[in-house]
């Protein structure tokens, strides 16, 4: 009981100090693009495109801030996973090894479906960087679209690109889950 309690306060520290490095990590980046993005020139900008600024600064570090507090994982699963197959192998003997063989026969399944769920994630990005810059054109145009009487066109467009970023999100959440 004792162990246990010392554990559960021991990862509670862990992770509450990991998700405020990850939170700073996550602000500093977003500051290091936003401080990028101004110092580029205007054609710079637009041949950049507002759509992967935004995309930097929000979700590719959130990404990164969200990574940092299982960067322990590296080391801890490693030294868990063999000290786990020892005291197997002292209770099971060689059929414990079996395990060990199954787990390694499924890494390459792994690695192909990691190289899998990257491909949709590229598309996710794309779908969402195209919506970003579209949504960030109109922002900017937002006089003309009420002087011609442009909104339901725009908004239509709006919608369609919103729809294609979802359906791509919704691919890639179904193949999440079924991996």
């Amino acid at each position: 009981f004792v162990a246990a309690e010392v554990q559960s306060i021991a990862l509670g520290q862990y992770f509450f100090r990991g998700f405020r490095l990850g939170l700073r990590i996550k602000a500093a980046i977003a500051q290091v693009v936003y401080d990028k993005a101004l110092r580029l020139t205007a054609e710079e900008r637009a041949s950049f495109g507002v759509g992967p600024i935004v995309s930097y600064m929000q979700i590719d570090a959130a990404k990164v801030a969200d990574a940092i507090p299982y960067l322990h994982a590296l080391w801890s699963a490693i030294l868990q996973l063999s000290i786990a197959i020892y005291m197997l192998y002292q209770i099971l003997g060689a059929s414990a090894l079996a395990g060990l063989a199954i787990m390694v026969a499924m890494l390459p399944l792994n690695v192909w479906v990691g190289k899998y769920q990257a491909k949709f994630t590229g598309r996710i990005m794309r779908a969402r960087d195209a919506r970003v810059s579209f949504v960030s054109e109109v922002l900017q145009g937002v006089k003309l679209l009420k002087l011609f009487a442009w909104e339901p066109p725009t908004l239509a467009e709006v919608r369609r690109k919103r729809n294609t970023e979802l359906a791509a999100l919704m691919r890639g959440a179904l193949f999440g889950t079924i991996s």
